[in-house]
């Protein structure tokens, strides 16, 4: 009796514990936010058309392409946005409360993925929690992923979700339609993830065989949630009188777009990603696009072959299980091409997964030192603090001073870059981005923000390009030394 109730004592303090930490990275991340990185190309894109459905009522954007309807709106599939237009409706607008929402979003992906694991029986000990805590919150590439715009955070979610009702399900029997809702988000929230959800189903299904039958009518069941998210992703561009647009989706995979690409109804919407392809670069590319990952990845290899090598473990492990799907999947998303950095959580958790189960059934001091060294070189030395520590942390304040300096009069209209995106939108809803088509620019432009220091600054050109045919001149009219921002005032040749 007395050992039941210190192991609900105990169990109590490390959810406790779990909390306070995770807490603390919330918190520091919202003091934090406007540090790095400045807003970019895909944080605009991603957001602006949020941001005017939240504000305006309106489903469209000054940030995008256009691929049907008169004007641009969102191309990717709208969950994000939708979610994202509300948080806007309830915080109001700012960097702050636009960022926040990814950080929210992170933070029940790591509860979500706690306390799957411990219905798994596993992070039940101080050193585990520490070190899962900090490898999710703290390593370079995915503290950047919840940093920022994308709606990366929101496809994780989902995904977890997913993983959480098919393990449950797998386990205990029920929780069927719980994962038909949550594939249904997924691909709502990015087809990206739909590659990683089949290979966990395949994987399953030939690995552990105990669970065929199930993983069976789990396949089933996500077939049948992705042809209704397809119907419902065809359905939000219908009634955005944009069907072109659900095309998009499909032209960003370097393999699915060249055989939809053949198909005759389909050619004409779906182009193939020029360029020069070679498979070997990319599919090293795939492995090694997340640093954390490849060398995670080594150790793992290393210390479950020492492992196996003194019988401490079985191959047929659920530590081995985690390691193999973790090598396999940079494989598929090379196999899918469509293999982005973003999207290298796929892998990277699954290897957390692996180093926390090494610690915890082995419980060796050498395992908790190799793995300790590891997230403090992830974390402290190449992580998020050193991402912050080396940060302008007065950029954002110095860009936003310098608009408010203007006193640019409400819905002024003018081209601008992404690093101003917040102060200008709190002015305008008439500023345009650098891919926005020049055909759906209106006629009278009067000033242009440029960053000089922006590496997407060359797509001005098709700008300035506009403004000449408009028989128009720029006369520069006020600059900021850093970042170097220039503002020009079009005029009248």
């Amino acid at each position: 009796m007395k050992q039941r109730i210190y192991e609900i004592i105990s169990d109590r303090q490390q959810v406790l514990g779990f909390g306070i930490l995770t807490g603390l990275f919330v918190l520091l991340n919202l003091i934090t936010i406007t540090w790095t990185p400045l807003p970019w190309l895909d944080e605009v894109w991603f957001i602006d058309t949020a941001v005017n459905f939240a504000l305006n009522g309106s489903w469209t954007t000054t940030a995008q392409l256009s691929f049907g309807g008169e004007t641009p709106i969102a191309l990717y599939p709208p969950l994000y946005q939708y979610l994202l237009a509300g948080w806007i409706k309830l915080g109001g607008f700012s960097i702050l409360s636009v960022r926040s929402f990814n950080i929210f979003i992170a933070a029940i992906v790591s509860i979500v993925l706690f306390k799957g694991l411990r219905k798994l029986n596993h992070l039940k000990s101080w050193y585990t929690i520490l070190i899962f805590v900090f490898l999710f919150w703290g390593t370079g590439l995915f503290s950047w992923s919840y940093r920022n715009g994308r709606p990366d955070m929101v496809n994780i979610l989902c995904s977890v979700l997913f993983l959480y009702s098919y393990f449950m399900y797998l386990k205990r029997g029920y929780g069927k339609w719980k994962m038909w809702l949550t594939v249904v988000f997924v691909l709502l929230s990015g087809l990206q993830a739909c590659p990683f959800i089949v290979t966990v189903l395949i994987y399953v299904y030939f690995i552990r065989k105990e669970y065929r039958s199930r993983t069976k009518i789990a396949f089933f069941i996500t077939i049948l949630g992705f042809m209704t998210g397809i119907c419902l992703l065809w359905g939000h561009f219908i009634y955005h009188n944009h069907p072109r647009s659900f095309f998009w989706q499909f032209s960003h995979s370097a393999t699915i777009s060249q055989v939809l690409h053949k198909i005759p109804f389909l050619s004409e919407f779906i182009s193939p990603e020029p360029g020069v392809y070679n498979a070997v670069s990319e599919f090293l590319d795939c492995y090694l696009k997340n640093k954390n990952y490849a060398i995670l990845t080594l150790v793992n290899i290393f210390v479950l072959s020492l492992l196996l090598f003194k019988n401490k473990t079985k191959k047929h492990s659920i530590e081995v299980f985690f390691l193999g799907f973790s090598f396999l999947m940079p494989a598929v998303m090379f196999l899918a091409g469509h293999c982005l950095s973003p999207y290298t959580w796929m892998f990277y958790l699954p290897s957390v997964i692996v180093c926390i189960i090494c610690l915890e059934k082995q419980n060796h001091i050498f395992l908790k030192g190799i793995y300790g060294i590891l997230t403090v070189l992830f974390t402290v030395i190449s992580g998020l603090p050193k991402s912050l520590a080396e940060s302008d942390r007065s950029a954002h304040t110095r860009i936003t001073q310098f608009i408010e300096k203007q006193n640019f009069k409400k819905d002024v209209v003018l081209l601008s870059s992404y690093s101003v995106y917040y102060p200008i939108r709190e002015i305008t809803k008439n500023s345009y981005y650098p891919v926005y088509p020049a055909r759906y620019l209106p006629p009278k432009i009067e000033y242009i923000l440029k960053d000089e220091t922006d590496q997407y600054r060359g797509e001005y050109d098709n700008f300035d390009q506009y403004i000449m045919e408009q028989g128009n001149k720029l006369i520069p009219v006020d600059s900021l030394a850093q970042p170097k921002i220039v503002l020009y005032k079009v005029a009248p040749n």
